[in-house]
């Protein structure tokens, strides 16, 4: 609620169309929106590690699935 009031306040400009609309300035640099990149296939060193993490983790969901170690006690 005081993030919203803060706002009302003191509006920000966030695009370049926003700042053009109220300043009747246009911009001369903007910073493009970042959106997050495709998951690309790894390669070398960081495939070996995810093969190893995710070989980790099923072998983790296995254990498990097959309940309590009565073995250990």
């Amino acid at each position: 609620m005081i993030a919203f009031l803060l706002e009302l306040r003191r509006p920000v400009l966030r695009t370049a169309r926003q700042m053009e609309r109220e300043t009747g300035l246009r911009p001369v640099v903007s910073i493009p929106e970042m959106r997050p990149r495709q998951m690309r296939p790894k390669k070398g060193f960081a495939k070996i590690w995810e093969d190893r993490r995710l070989s980790g983790q099923r072998g983790r969901a296995a254990r498990l699935a097959r309940g309590p170690d009565m073995t250990k006690s």
